[in-house]
């Protein structure tokens, strides 16, 4: 196995001197105030974008979005980001820069959901922000634009519920899916030897995180069955739109999104990973001091660019 990316190996040792506790030890205002700040200094650049704040009709609450317009002559996809964050932490405005550069670099319009997050509002209330925010993108869509969701960690769970919430109930068609670190299974024991070799916290994600976000989503554990909270679990991953899967080699949920990749292939559905063998959880929102992040953006947008018009 390749070992950590020179840049990656420096950041951990930055984060590491810097004293930050980990984030299951602290409050989640804490959490979220660390996670911003850090987001914040080690984003990616963020081009010029015109954008705009809306709200729109969600289910019995208004959901949050902002709208990011490069060009609205159609060239480009609508593309649905869904921030990550354990479903508890994260914001449009941690996942700003990343929106900025896939609009600018895809001619895209991108439109980022705030979901309700947890503890506050537990499964399935973000869920359901995003499956209206959906529905508000297949209504706001140019004739022949294509709809992409998109998202990264919890973002990515997000997404491909979404997906599947899609596909059982007759739309909106989804034309492709980005999953970016993606954590598809909530079950307590899954069966991902990655889990046990990068778990630790020393690799900026462990399996404490895990456990103390996926408590704080999932009000009742009976949901981890759920297929839109465990896509991985789904019994059949048949007629899913084209993937493009997104894993680091030093993360804690590398084996889940391999897997996941795997299972779409052998369903049919178009599937493509790229690994990034040696990164580490979160490395897209840290682009702006990882190689590698910078890489993986340049690559999404590319494969953004590469997808045929409806």
């Amino acid at each position: 196995m390749a070992g950590l990316d020179p840049d990656v190996a420096v950041l951990l040792d930055t984060m590491r001197a810097s004293g930050a506790p980990p984030l299951w030890s602290l409050s989640v205002a804490e959490a979220r105030q660390q996670l911003a700040a850090a987001t914040a200094q080690l984003a990616p650049e963020a081009p010029h974008i015109a954008s705009e704040d809306l709200l729109i009709a969600g289910d019995g609450a208004a959901v949050p979005i902002r709208l990011y317009c490069a060009d609205r002559n159609g060239a480009g996809p609508m593309v649905l980001l869904i921030h990550g964050g354990g479903w508890a932490l994260g914001s449009i405005e941690t996942h700003d820069a990343i929106a900025r550069a896939i609009a600018a670099g895809t001619d895209a319009t991108v439109v980022s959901v705030d979901y309700r997050l947890a503890p506050e509002h537990p499964f399935p209330a973000g869920f359901n922000d995003c499956v209206a925010t959906l529905a508000w993108c297949d209504v706001q869509r140019l004739p022949g634009q294509t709809l992409v969701v998109m998202g990264d960690s919890a973002g990515a769970n997000l997404t491909a519920a979404l997906t599947l919430h899609a596909r059982d109930n007759h739309g909106p068609r989804v034309d492709a899916q980005i999953l970016i670190y993606p954590c598809v299974d909530l079950t307590t024991s899954p069966p991902y030897v990655s889990r046990a070799q990068y778990g630790g916290g020393e690799y900026f994600l462990g399996q404490q995180d895990i456990d103390w976000l996926r408590g704080m989503y999932l009000a009742d554990t009976a949901d981890t069955g759920n297929p839109f909270v465990s896509p991985m679990l789904a019994e059949d991953l048949g007629g899913l739109p084209q993937a493009l899967i997104i894993t680091a080699g030093y993360d804690p949920l590398c084996g889940e999104g391999l897997a996941y990749h795997r299972r779409l292939s052998e369903a049919g559905v178009p599937s493509r990973n790229l690994h990034f063998g040696g990164a580490i959880h979160g490395f897209l929102s840290f682009a702006g001091a990882l190689s590698s992040g910078r890489d993986a953006l340049a690559r999404i947008i590319d494969w953004l660019a590469a997808i045929p018009a409806r």
